[in-house]
């Protein structure tokens, strides 16, 4: 039977991000200089080269559209041996004002979703189901409990933090949003539900769902055709794995008085472990092949993304074993995430 989940929503994000929690950040080069936030261009003997930070000026307004897709295919038992593809798209609309910005360069931000749209589909033994949601249309849809958390967002600012180098470092001031998802309710929720809504939709949630909207840069400073490497280390499915993330300043330019960075992004993966083990299964990755690119358009003058565009193909054969019965499970996934700066 076909049925939507929730879940589906979680999972995408978890896997559009091109921005990670960094453990590694090297540079492919001998050079490493530091530069303060202040000197964001600096000549030297070597040339020209600039320190990639955010530096908004108070009153600034950035207004985002973005927009992710995937679509997603399996075939196994659990699809009971007919292709399950299961595709969606979310699009929503994002106001950032800079409130301030303090000594060090942190921003702080006064955040507000404008709208959200999604639409989704999945398709199987000739079946399809599709369900499509906007935050600006209170339909059946609108009303389901599993957009309340979306509804909730609609015109409730809040407050978030962001370092100079594009860290999100908390979210806060989310009073309204949690009143909202109580008012949704009847407000017949006990403290106890409350509790729990203020434990789900906290400054963590934030931190993970927006990231991606800013783009986390290295603490040197950067010329053009420089090259660093992110990694951090993730599930690719069930198995453990290395993210690698290759960045290269592909172009800098001058473009209406501002100074505007080019910078492309490779993605791969490292498999740490191909067989993981429990009681009664086990799993082993038999084959994998995945692929990630991106490219990253950031105004230096202004301090803020122009257009971040990723996209991300993974496909996976995956040999399992339960409880003495052998099966396989063929799974792809493809993704793309566009921000585009709209003001």
């Amino acid at each position: 039977m076909l049925k939507f989940s929730k879940v589906f929503v979680v999972l995408f994000v978890i896997a559009i991000s091109f921005s990670s929690c960094t453990k590694t950040d090297t540079p492919e080069s001998k050079d490493k200089k530091d530069t303060t936030n202040s000197n964001l261009i600096v000549k030297d003997s070597t040339g020209e080269k600039i320190s990639l930070v955010y530096k908004p000026k108070v009153g600034d307004i950035f207004r985002y559209k973005v927009f992710n897709a995937t679509a997603a295919k399996e075939l196994s038992p659990i699809t009971q041996d007919k292709e399950l593809n299961t595709t969606q798209d979310i699009t929503f609309y994002i106001t950032e004002e800079v409130t301030e910005v303090n000594d060090n360069g942190t921003i702080t931000f006064k955040v507000k979703y404008d709208s959200i749209s999604v639409l989704q589909k999945i398709s199987s033994d000739g079946k399809d189901l599709s369900q499509n949601y906007n935050s600006n249309i209170k339909d059946s849809i609108y009303a389901k409990p599993d957009y309340v958390e979306f509804n909730s967002l609609i015109n409730n600012p809040f407050k978030m933090r962001v370092s100079p180098k594009g860290e999100i470092i908390e979210a806060y001031e989310l009073e309204n949003i949690h009143n909202a998802v109580y008012k949704a309710f009847g407000d017949t929720l006990s403290s106890k539900d409350k509790e729990i809504v203020k434990e789900k939709i906290n400054s963590e949630y934030f931190k993970f769902y927006l990231q991606n909207t800013f783009q986390q840069f290295p603490d040197f400073s950067v010329a053009k055709d420089s090259v660093w490497i992110k990694t951090d280390e993730e599930l690719l499915t069930q198995f453990p794995a290395k993210r690698i993330l290759t960045y290269k300043v592909s172009d800098i330019k001058t473009e209406n008085g501002s100074t505007i960075v080019t910078i492309d992004a490779n993605l791969g993966y490292e498999i740490l472990e191909k067989k993981i083990q429990e009681k009664g299964f086990s799993a082993t990755l038999d084959e994998v092949n995945t692929t990630g690119t991106g490219k990253i358009i950031f105004n230096i003058t202004k301090g803020c993304i122009v257009n971040k565009t990723t996209e991300r193909n993974a496909a996976m054969t995956i040999g399992m074993n339960i409880g003495g019965q052998k099966a396989k499970s063929v799974q792809s996934l493809y993704i793309k995430s566009v921000i585009e700066l709209i003001n």
